[in-house]
């Protein structure tokens, strides 16, 4: 059973939501969690639909599945959005 047909199949039992630009709309994201947390009566699930890789030299393609990315390129994606390599450093020992 694929990802779409559970969705339609559990949509009564789950609250469900979708947000539809997981690559930009972080406000969406936001509504998305309070709106999930507010549920009390059955479980949630948030769909985000979202570009592989997004941010990289390889967005889109399957080149960054699996792989890590070259570190110019990590060191890019990470100051495009404008995460502090101190913190990766200090969550992932990089």
């Amino acid at each position: 059973m694929g990802i779409e047909l559970r969705w339609t199949v559990d949509n009564g039992r789950w609250h469900t939501q979708h947000v539809k630009d997981g690559d930009h709309d972080v406000d969406a994201m936001e509504k998305a969690i309070e709106a999930a947390k507010a549920v009390k009566d059955k479980p949630s699930v948030i769909k985000l639909t979202t570009t592989i890789g997004f941010g990289s030299k390889a967005q889109g393609t399957g080149g960054v599945h699996g792989n890590p990315l070259k570190p110019d390129d990590a060191k890019a994606v990470k100051a495009k959005l404008c995460v502090p390599t101190a913190l990766f450093a200090f969550l992932w020992g990089n």
